[in-house]
């Protein structure tokens, strides 16, 4: 960021100066204005469903959102025409797959009696148990 000795070294104006100054000000105020609401954005867009891969897209069609206390107020109103425009980026499941049933760990009795198969399924186990030894 420059400085005003900066702008100074410029032969500008003192005066000249200050507002090229509060214009640069005002410019990086806006920038990380426009960031925060794009994450606010991103982050109402998964909950309501988008793909992961689909948010930057639709952040680029989103336009007109009014904010209030620096939170978006219509999200749901702005996700209502990409939503209709693009309904396989919103159909994304609950759950991928249902959660895992935690096994116990594996004991080196167990291991023995496993086939290389077994081994190579169960992976994940096996190496924690042969890891601790």
């Amino acid at each position: 960021m420059l400085t005003k000795q900066d702008l100074m070294s410029l032969d500008l104006t003192e005066e000249a100066a200050e507002l090229v100054a509060e214009a640069l000000r005002s410019e990086g105020e806006r920038t990380r204005s426009e960031e925060a609401l794009r994450v606010q954005l991103s982050e109402a867009l998964r909950e309501l469903g988008a793909a992961e891969d689909a948010v930057p897209l639709l952040l680029d069609r989103i336009e007109g959102a009014q904010t209030e206390g620096g939170r978006v107020t219509n999200i749901e109103e702005l996700a209502a025409p990409l939503r209709e425009a693009y309904p396989s980026l919103f159909e994304q499941p609950d759950r991928l797959c249902p959660p895992a049933q935690q096994l116990p760990p594996l004991r080196r009795a167990d291991l023995a009696r496993m086939s290389a198969e077994e081994i190579n399924a169960d992976w994940p186990r096996v190496k924690a148990l042969l890891a601790g030894a």
